[in-house]
């Protein structure tokens, strides 16, 4: 028995029967396309059954990024129905490919941007950040922003969001005005901090560099902050390895210990040579072609600072002695 040509027969009949569920559950593939080279989840989203096409896809084995006869996927065709956001998104949660593109060239996310607030970006990006690096022939995601920016009104955070994800820090809009030169314009100065603090990160570490982990590096007490949270080890080991590649972050660090008093510093660098601390494991953390380790990089600065003001211990002792003698 031919399952798929059954199949095939009830997809060539309108209304849709909900014989072909039966069918699917017997064996046939729903992928299978009709005459007309459609399958069954394109004719639910050509026919506007989205519920249906949630159905189908939760309940069965259907490939959300089936292609029809000329290559088109059924998200292909939502972009281009003006399906709402919310359905459009929720098919993406429900495995459509994100880069799919509708006839203007546009990905979900420049659709989104372009016709939606903004929040509905906010929602793609959280299952697709990749998605802020897609360009179109109106420019990358952030670019659209920018030139949008007086018809649909961004937050500082909104163009932060999509830096987070890995957008170009750098980007202009359409006269040249740069994302920090707008922001500068529009926004507190701790915005455009956190811009500059984001830009020296790698486009693959921004997503994980949440905004607390920012203020380290440009409020006043930051780094005093970062070493009293790695004493007390608030930090989980992929936490500690982000905070370490931040630029300049270790040297930071060790200026600050080296303005504690003797004391102060004596007690921290011990914890820093110790395997066991998060201190340590900051220190440790890889930062370039080599791996940091007790015989170069900070940690051997952290090693010499430490044998330094043992050194300045010993020779003062030596001086008290010697001077207890007269």
């Amino acid at each position: 028995m031919d399952l798929n040509a059954e199949l095939i027969a009830l997809l060539n009949i309108k209304p849709i029967s909900n014989h072909v569920y039966s069918l699917i559950e017997l064996g046939a593939n729903p992928d299978t396309l009709n005459h007309n080279g459609y399958s069954l989840l394109h004719l639910l989203v050509l026919n506007n059954q989205i519920e249906d096409a949630y159905y189908l896809i939760k309940n069965h084995k259907v490939n959300v990024n089936v292609k029809d006869k000329r290559g088109f996927t059924p998200l292909y065709y939502m972009l281009n129905e003006s399906y709402t956001p919310e359905s459009i998104i929720q098919m993406i949660r429900l495995g459509a490919s994100p880069l799919i593109r509708n006839r203007k060239g546009q990905a979900p996310i420049h659709y989104l941007l372009q016709n939606y607030h903004f929040s509905y970006t906010l929602q793609l990006l959280e299952v697709h950040p990749e998605s802020s690096g897609l360009s179109s022939q109106d420019g990358c995601p952030l670019e659209l922003m920018l030139n949008n920016r007086h018809r649909q009104k961004y937050t500082a955070d909104n163009y932060l969001t999509i830096v987070r994800c890995g957008a170009n820090p750098s980007t202009r809009d359409a006269f040249g005005s740069t994302l920090l030169s707008i922001i500068l314009n529009t926004a507190s100065f701790d915005k455009a901090e956190e811009l500059v603090a984001l830009s020296k990160i790698h486009p693959s570490d921004r997503l994980y560099f949440k905004p607390e982990y920012i203020d380290l590096f440009i409020t006043e007490d930051g780094i005093s902050d970062l070493i009293c949270n790695l004493r007390e080890k608030k930090y989980k080991s992929r936490e500690i390895a982000y905070l370490a590649r931040y630029p300049s972050s270790k040297e930071r660090v060790i200026e600050t210990i080296k303005n504690l008093d003797s004391e102060q510093q004596k007690e921290i660098l011990k914890e820093c040579l110790d395997p066991s601390s998060q201190l340590n494991a900051f220190f440790a953390v890889p930062r370039g072609w080599f791996k940091t380790s007790n015989e170069r990089g900070t940690l051997l600065q952290i090693k010499q600072l430490s044998d330094q003001i043992e050194s300045t211990d010993t020779h003062q002792s030596i001086e008290k002695q010697y001077y207890c003698l007269f």
